[in-house]
């Protein structure tokens, strides 16, 4: 294969300034090793002593054995990475002046956010109940770039003196569904990665969502985002809330606004799309389910028909359970070791959260309730009846035995798809057939106290203050170049008019 750095007449081969340094991963092999995470890697579990590991037992952990969903979106991901990039690669002189000519065009209607000079859109749906590895896969896929912000030197062939490039970016849907607490969290998020004070600054310029939501597209197309990851598309924040159909309208103007984007969320998050030519956006790249191995076989998993599902079914459950036993804080080998595995599946419904909290909780029984240096199936069992699983336990059986009816104490397991793959007749009840768009008011809170007029000048005073700190503080430690010292509008200025004198000489 000629060299990737090459000079070539073809978009996608040509040197771009935007990927430099950036990995890549060529097949499933080398991106599931990078992927692949074990948070104990390297620890010397039997020289720590008992209270260290019962914090490692309590504390939060994500370790991560790739199943073949989770290499699959990797794969998907990067190449909506990088080929995101190469549509906008500054050496290219079309996608260069659509570029600046974005930045220049303040008048844009709000109705009609910034587009990018890339005409490839890329959005991909990533779905599947809680606790299967959505997120996590997510987390690591991230982590396989060292840098979230790239400072870009200057490069006078791209028409830029300086740029500081944003690979990724990770943003949950906010708790109360609305769109202004999406485009702060947005903007907190770009801050922390790229030392800018959008969230303010911003919020100071622009008096109305709308005029907000145009200018948080533009500060990603400035940035030259790689990838956006929009998380937590809960049921209840989507569509159950009174700001359903505004925050909708936003997320589809994201969608059109070409950024490489990935929703990650339950099920149901995504119910609320109905329209076909939003359907078709959803739908540009075949969409990935996070299940348990084996519950997307249909009808009889044994059945002869199905064995070459089962054999990637077993091979993913197989991984997905060496990933979880991987996190063993005891000093002595568990004790019947297959028991110990095929208990773990069936108890946890292959659900990687569950089966994770189950073998902590194991671990934690043997080594506090029973002395012990080991874990036993016994243990496991144990947790699994515990009071501590008790909410959890009908989502677990629900996979295991294949009964969807024990989903019914979960409103964002798709119950209705189950119900289909495994072979059940549909459920007419009204619980079933209710309308995921049909929304449920949440109880009435009462209203927070008010504020005296002399705290909220206090706290106005106080505010204004740190941020005029914040401000003075970056303004000291930035470069002359640097497009946040001088803003967006005069490096884009700079930018054009050395484009209009290169084409000028060139003519």
């Amino acid at each position: 294969m000629p060299d990737s750095t090459e000079a070539s007449s073809t978009w996608i081969r040509q040197r771009n300034p935007l990927t430099d340094g950036l990995p890549r991963f060529p097949d499933l092999d080398s991106i599931a090793a990078a992927l692949a995470f074990d948070p104990l890697a390297g620890i010397d579990v039997k020289s720590l002593d008992i209270a260290t590991r019962i914090g490692l037992l309590n504390s939060e952990k994500s370790p991560l054995q790739p199943t073949s969903v989770s290499v699959q979106c990797a794969l998907a991901w990067q190449g909506m990475l990088l080929t995101g990039l190469d549509r906008r690669n500054p050496l290219n002189n079309a996608a260069r002046l659509d570029y600046w000519q974005t930045l220049m065009n303040p008048g844009r209607s709000v109705s009609q956010p910034p587009k990018l000079p890339s005409k490839g859109m890329a959005i991909h749906v990533v779905k599947g109940p809680t606790g299967t590895g959505k997120s996590v896969t997510a987390d690591r896929f991230c982590a396989l770039y060292p840098q979230q912000a790239v400072e870009r030197a200057g490069c006078e062939a791209a028409g830029f003196k300086h740029l500081l490039q944003l690979i990724y970016l990770q943003v949950d849907m906010s708790a109360d569904g609305t769109r202004g607490g999406f485009i702060t969290g947005t903007l907190l998020q770009m801050d922390r990665a790229l030392g800018t004070n959008y969230a303010a600054s911003l919020k100071k310029q622009f008096r109305t969502v709308e005029q907000l939501t145009v200018a948080l597209i533009a500060r990603l197309i400035a940035h030259h985002t790689g990838i956006l990851f929009i998380d937590e598309g809960q049921l209840r924040n989507l569509v159950q809330c009174g700001h359903a159909d505004l925050i909708q309208l936003f997320l589809l103007q994201l969608m059109n606004s070409g950024i490489p984007t990935v929703f990650v969320g339950n099920e149901r998050a995504f119910d609320w799309v109905e329209y076909s030519q939003d359907l078709s956006r959803l739908k540009l790249i075949p969409g990935a389910r996070f299940s348990p191995p084996g519950s997307l076989i249909p009808g009889d998993p044994r059945s002869p028909s199905t064995q070459h599902a089962k054999l990637l079914a077993d091979a993913d459950a197989q991984t997905l359970v060496d990933g979880i036993m991987s996190y063993y804080l005891l000093k002595e080998s568990p004790q019947r070791p297959e028991e110990c595995i095929q208990t773990l599946l069936q108890r946890s419904g292959s659900i990687a959260r569950l089966g994770l909290t189950l073998w902590t909780s194991a671990q934690l029984q043997a080594l506090l309730l029973h002395g012990r240096e080991y874990v036993t199936p016994e243990d496991i069992k144990s947790a699994y009846n515990s009071t501590d699983f008790d909410a959890l336990r009908p989502l677990a059986d629900g996979f295991n035995y294949r009964k969807p009816e024990l989903f019914a104490h979960y409103p964002d397991v798709a119950s209705a798809f189950y119900r289909k793959i495994w072979g059940f007749p549909a459920d007419e009840s009204a619980s079933a057939t209710a309308s995921a768009r049909q929304p449920t008011h949440p109880p009435k809170q009462p209203r927070p106290r008010k504020k005296s007029g002399k705290s909220k000048f206090a706290a106005e005073e106080t505010r204004e203050a740190n941020t005029a700190k914040e401000r003075e503080r970056l303004e000291k430690t930035l470069k002359e170049e640097d497009m946040r010292k001088n803003g967006l509008v005069q490096h884009a200025l700079e930018g054009l008019a050395e484009l209009r004198e290169s084409s000028e000489k060139t003519s």
